[in-house]
């Protein structure tokens, strides 16, 4: 005789997106193309498309910032006040498996000052312990079970969080966050007799947004 399944019935919320539409443009000399032996359109579009791919960034760590999260590391984890540093990592991937988050897909986006201090600690740089040559190659691409990305300034858009000394930084499972595009990136050109000038637009809809709180991780660091 079988036994009953016994059905798990998990909820389910929706989660709602509201894109928001983006365009950049510039403009050009018509006069100069004949003047110059340069194309200022061809070298332009490639600056406009890296504009495109840091709002895309921006955006999506805006959604982390504004979300509620519960997991979070403090800058003196370690006993005192520090920059990035490899007890700050250890604790975030600590808290992601305590909430049962997936080991892949981890991403921790950081600042480019606390990847400065992170590559001169000795279980990041030496062979020993990592066997990616942080130092041969200039970059941290994974540890600790992150894909790492580290954020400058981002052009005019602010980059991670910053108040006074404090930065704020990330660590999230990919699964939870939601990058929702309206449109995808679209180049137009065109000549504008009115401005005597070759014009570039590029326009985008996107939005992101934190769709499970529990996989992500707010860290804090000190780079006074």
């Amino acid at each position: 005789m079988g036994s009953e399944v016994i059905a798990s019935n998990p909820t389910a919320t929706a989660v709602t997106v509201t894109t928001k539409r983006y365009t950049a443009r510039v403009d050009t000399d018509m006069f100069l193309s004949g003047e110059v032996n340069y194309d200022a359109l061809a070298a332009l579009k490639p600056g406009m498309l890296n504009a495109c791919r840091r709002k895309e960034d921006q955006i999506i760590i805006d959604a982390l910032n504004a979300a509620s999260i519960s997991n979070t590391v403090a800058k003196n984890i370690s006993g005192s006040n520090d920059n990035l540093n490899v007890a700050m990592i250890a604790e975030s991937s600590y808290l992601l498996d305590e909430s049962g988050v997936p080991d892949e897909g981890r991403t921790f986006v950081g600042s480019v000052k606390g990847k400065h201090h992170l590559t001169q600690e000795s279980d990041v740089k030496t062979i020993d312990s990592n066997s990616v040559k942080t130092l041969v190659n200039g970059s941290i691409q994974s540890f600790y079970g992150f894909d790492f990305q580290f954020i400058g300034a981002n052009g005019a858009e602010g980059g991670l969080p910053l108040a006074t000394n404090d930065r704020t930084n990330f660590a999230y499972q990919q699964d939870a966050v939601g990058y929702a595009i309206g449109k995808d990136f679209l180049m137009l050109t065109d000549r504008l007799t009115t401005n005597v000038s070759d014009t570039i637009v590029v326009a985008f809809s996107s939005q992101a947004v934190v769709i499970d709180a529990k996989g992500v991780v707010k860290i804090t660091t000190d780079e006074s």
